[in-house]
């Protein structure tokens, strides 16, 4: 049996491009979430309403989906008076490889 700091030794560490990648992915676990992802990632643009409405989620549920989707870097928000509307991150290169298998499933 290995001791703590032989375990410690041969556990990879994780580079900060990964850990974003496990955030990312992590966010996607969720069924809501990939459904809402999905649908940004069809049809680029959509407020929060709509997402709830094309889930058959309360627009609270979808916001409070959202928010974790915007926290681990999968979307963006901008904000039209009091309508939150929400897109994919584009600028993050792994959100955007995210997309590309997605839209073509």
């Amino acid at each position: 049996m290995l001791s703590k700091t032989q375990v410690r030794r041969r556990s990879p560490d994780i580079s900060a491009p990964e850990q974003t990648l496990m955030r990312i992915l992590s966010s996607l676990s969720d069924s809501t979430r990939f459904k809402l992802f999905k649908l940004l990632a069809k049809y680029d643009d959509m407020c929060v309403t709509d997402l709830a409405h094309a889930c058959d989620i309360s627009p609270p549920a979808a916001s409070q989906q959202l928010k974790i989707m915007e926290q681990s870097g999968l979307v963006s928000r901008t904000r039209q008076g009091q309508i939150a509307c929400y897109h994919i991150n584009t600028a993050n290169a792994q959100v955007k490889q995210i997309t590309k298998i997605i839209t073509n499933l």
